[in-house]
């Protein structure tokens, strides 16, 4: 006779649970993208993309998404004109390898609606030791990654598919984690320094406190780069991306097999090589990576061409804005002004929505712009051009390397001492 109240007790209990979850909505998977004031900027996100993203693509079926890394997910604004008559996802993810964009590609295929894709490339997705380069990885984050795509990797439909995403009823509204989500992003409401998950996709706020100095965050960003960023991955082998006997990595597979699923369907694709601080390039040359950064322009360049041979089609536009220019030469504010705060880059590869804008506006709206078309026949004079304007930026401005200068001689300061010892 106690049964009945206890169930009538409990179903109330997880139906609070639920309705406060639903109403916070700490991944923004279930309001409207505005939501609610008091739980409006998504703090708790970062770690959960995986599974946030393919469920909100899968509930607004777009028509036009993003791809690419945290690069993309911070510096496109989803709000730029070009998008304004168009559903719009930034469909990127920290730390993406190549296999997870071409998986992110095959799921936004798969809700019936696609026909525009921004495909932001970055050198680090083409890591032929990075932890999730395919799905052979034995990283515990792909087999959960793989669980929310709608397809199979050979583009066959998961007939439970649609059963797998009420799991999400229980993670998403019942769980502990979703409740602690949910009390985290309350309390971080109006003092939350970090990012936070836009209802389209993209980030918003920054890593930098007001009380930070940028130039200080700057530097740190790019000694990781030099020291471990692009030199050791976390399987303590060195960043490539060939594979072991010289040939193409298995992330360029993953760009062809995305090319060929585009031309075939009929998407606009624009490729672009996005735009880093000039200390970045400086930190490739640095670390002897200059050949494999023009080999990588030069393979996607031709795995391009080639797919668009293939098939009978034209290649898709392949936009480079990797190199020295305006918009990647901007000098660091003072190392003691506090408040100083750079006009196009949050750290050596993160850009702010002025810079995404300036490439949407190229891009889509035919607007002037650094960027420059490249293809197989004129790769090799431009990369020349590239390399020019480098030397001219030097001679006009000796003093733009200063700060990296210091930079390396404390690196070999260091390797000295330890080598000593």
């Amino acid at each position: 006779m106690y049964i009945l109240p206890k169930l009538v007790t409990v179903l109330l209990l997880l139906s609070t649970l639920a309705l406060f979850n639903f109403v916070v909505d700490p991944y923004g998977v279930y309001l409207p993208e505005d939501g609610f004031s008091f739980s409006r900027n998504k703090t708790e996100f970062f770690m959960r993309e995986p599974t946030i993203k393919p469920y909100r693509v899968s509930d607004l079926r777009p028509d036009s998404v993003i791809l690419g890394t945290s690069r993309a997910g911070v510096g496109y604004d989803e709000k730029h004109p070009y998008f304004s008559d168009k559903v719009v996802y930034n469909f990127s993810m920290a730390g993406a390898s190549m296999y997870m964009v071409y998986r992110t590609f095959q799921h936004a295929l798969a809700q019936g609606n696609l026909q525009g894709v921004l495909l932001d490339l970055s050198l680090v997705s083409f890591n032929e030791y990075h932890d999730l380069v395919d799905s052979s990885s034995k990283n515990p984050g792909i087999a959960v990654f793989d669980g929310e795509i709608a397809v199979h990797e050979d583009g066959s439909q998961k007939w439970f598919s649609a059963l797998h995403r009420l799991t999400h009823i229980s993670r998403f509204l019942l769980s502990y984690s979703a409740t602690k989500d949910s009390l985290a992003t309350l309390k971080k409401q109006g003092e939350h320094d970090g990012w936070s998950l836009g209802g389209r996709g993209g980030w918003g706020g920054s890593t930098l406190r007001a009380d930070q100095s940028q130039y200080q965050r700057f530097m740190q960003l790019q000694g990781r780069i030099l020291r471990g960023f692009l030199t050791e991955t976390s399987s303590e082998r060195k960043f490539s991306i060939y594979a072991r006997d010289g040939s193409d990595g298995k992330s360029f597979h993953y760009l062809e097999r995305l090319l060929v699923e585009a031309q075939s369907n009929g998407i606009d694709v624009a490729l672009v090589i996005s735009p880093s601080h000039a200390f970045f390039y400086e930190a490739l040359d640095y670390l002897d990576y200059e050949k494999m950064y023009r080999d990588w322009k030069r393979r996607i360049v031709n795995i391009n061409d080639d797919v668009a041979k293939r098939l009978g089609n034209n290649p898709y536009t392949v936009w480079d804005y990797a190199f020295y220019s305006d918009l990647t030469t901007e000098p660091l504010p003072q190392r003691s002004d506090i408040g100083a705060r750079m006009t196009w880059y949050f750290d050596p590869v993160h850009f702010k929505h002025a810079t995404g804008d300036t490439v949407l506006d190229q891009v889509y709206l035919g607007h002037d712009g650094p960027g420059m078309q490249i293809t197989s026949e004129n790769l090799a004079e431009k990369i020349e051009a590239q390399q020019e304007s480098r030397q001219q930026l030097l001679l006009d401005d000796s003093d733009f390397l200063q700060p990296l200068d210091r930079m390396y001689r404390r690196i070999h300061s260091r390797g000295a001492r330890q080598n000593d010892g």
